[in-house]
This record gives structure tokens, sequence and C-alpha cells, in this order.
């Protein structure tokens, strides 16, 4: 959809360390499937980002920042807000991280599942690339579709578990109700 050279489904495990679990590529950079990633690599300030503003778009990671003006409020003296900006820069670490990888350009967009960063989809591309609101709102949706399918999935595989493990309970129940004492029924359950 986005012409990106590589697309990665990014997961957190439960310390923030991600892991790539699935990717789609034209061959032109890397393959990064099945690689792990330390939680450091995205910080917990970036995280809090990626829950606030479910995409952001890098065209290119060689531009230069520009200074807003004035850089506080004339009302209250505050400084501007941009963490909810599309048009906001990002860290000068990230954008060596990006050149270092051979990435250009970058477009994250959150996965959330009941309001949780559960992974993102991570698009690169080895030449600045820019894309349009419309395509960057069909962006969005489609990262709402996939959390959406993720969530239901693995609620789908918890209530299988639960019904599993109600099963086992019910099968150690019957054999302690069975057996002439608790002790019993549970040592032959057991085995």
């Amino acid at each position: 959809v986005t012409g990106f050279n590589r697309v990665l489904l990014y997961r957190f495990d439960p310390q923030w360390h991600g892991t790539v679990v699935a990717e789609d590529g034209d061959g032109t950079l890397p393959s990064y499937l099945g690689l792990r990633f330390p939680a450091s690599d995205i910080p917990a300030q970036a995280r809090a980002l990626y829950r606030r503003q479910r995409l952001r778009l890098i065209p290119d990671a060689r531009y230069r920042p520009v200074p807003i003006e004035p850089a506080a409020s004339p009302l209250d003296g505050a400084p501007v807000d941009l963490s909810a900006s599309s048009l906001r820069s990002v860290s000068p670490v990230h954008l060596e991280y990006m050149r270092n990888m051979g990435t250009d350009a970058s477009m994250s967009i959150s996965l959330l599942i009941d309001g949780e960063l559960w992974g993102l989809i991570s698009c690169h591309h080895a030449a600045p690339r820019v894309l349009g609101p419309r395509l960057r709102s069909v962006c969005d949706f489609i990262g709402q579709l996939v959390a959406l399918q993720i969530g239901a999935r693995e609620r789908g595989a918890h209530a299988d578990e639960r019904l599993a493990l109600s099963e086992i309970e019910r099968l150690v129940l019957a054999q302690v109700l069975r057996a002439p004492s608790v002790h019993a029924g549970l040592k032959e359950s057991n085995g």
C-alpha cells in the first residue's frame, strides 16, 4: 500500500523488548524477521508517544530541524507542546539510528490492544519517502484493524486456555470425589 521497501510487525514482550514476528520486503533492505531488540531501543518516553499518536512518519532522516518561533507561548510562556503533531521533529539519536540502518524514511503505526501498546507496524525505505494525509489515514485504519484482529485472537487463545484448565479442574475434582480421601484422589489424579 505504501511502497516502503520493508514492513515489519514488531511485538513487545512484558519487559518491553521487541521481536520482529512478521515481515514483507522487496529485498532492498536486509531482513529483520526473528530479530530481537532491547527495550532501550524504544525507550519509555517514545512508547508513551506511540500510545498517544498512533502514526508517525519520518519522510527524510537527513532533514534539518526548523525551530519554532516563538519557542514559548506568548499567552503563558509555556513551551509549545508538539507531542501530538505529525510535523514535530524526532530525537537526533533516532535519526542517526535510522541512518545507521540504511533507512532514510520510516513510518510507525502503533498496535494498541485494549489501550495498551502491543507492538508496531514499522515501515522502512532506503530513500526519502513522503506519504500524503489520505494514505496516512488508510495506514492508521489498517493498523487499527490489525490490532483488533490480534486482540480477538489473543482473547480467543486465553478463552481456550481457560476452558482447558476448567476441564483439568473438572477431571481432578471428579477423581478426588471418587477416591476414599482427598489425598488419595489428588495422588491418583497426578499419576
